[in-house]
Formats: structure tokens, C-alpha cells, sequence
């Protein structure tokens, strides 16, 4: 699956992939572009959940800048699934 990333969201998912070990295929291209299979998806889901617990919150467990960041992230990963998800649905029918 191609998911396609605003700059800012790209660089700090190559970072995340870098830091966790998770394999990106990217292409950059103004907007950034990455071919993720489900499983390098999950990956990279499971890696963002650890970085926010790790650096994304403040004092007082609310989410700091980064970890706003971090959720929009995760908002952009799993709206994917879903979208595939629903796909799959309606071609099963």
C-alpha cells in the first residue's frame, strides 16, 4: 500500500523507522511518498506507540509538541488500514 505523508509527517517517520529498525521504501517527491506492506505498517505503528510513551508526553501525561505529532502519525497509519479494510469489504461482497 502507497501512503502519502506531508514532509514533516515523512521526516519524522524515517526517524522513528531509523531509530526502531523498521525497513521504509520511500520515494521523495514534494509530498513524501511510502510503499508500506501490512506487516512494515504494523511495525511502524507499534515503534510510534513506543516513541510516545517514551518522548511524547509531558509532567503531566498530556501530550507535548512531539507527541502531538507522534498521534498525528498514528491517525495517518491507521486511517490507512481502515480504508483498506473497507476496501476488502466491499470486495468480498
Amino acid at each position: 500500500m502507497k501512503i502519502h505523508l506531508f514532509r514533516y509527517m515523512g521526516n519524522l517517520l524515517r526517524e522513528i523507522a531509523g531509530k526502531y529498525g523498521v525497513q521504509l521504501s520511500t520515494d521523495d517527491n514534494g509530498r513524501e511518498q511510502f510503499d508500506l506492506s501490512d506487516s512494515i505498517r504494523r511495525e511502524l505503528i507499534d515503534a510510534i506507540s513506543t516513541e510516545f510513551v517514551e518522548t511524547g508526553l509531558s509532567d503531566n501525561n498530556e501530550p507535548n509538541q512531539r507527541g502531538v505529532r507522534l498521534e498525528e502519525l498514528l491517525d495517518a497509519l491507521n486511517k490507512f488500514e481502515r480504508v483498506e479494510s473497507g476496501a476488502r469489504s466491499k470486495i468480498s461482497r
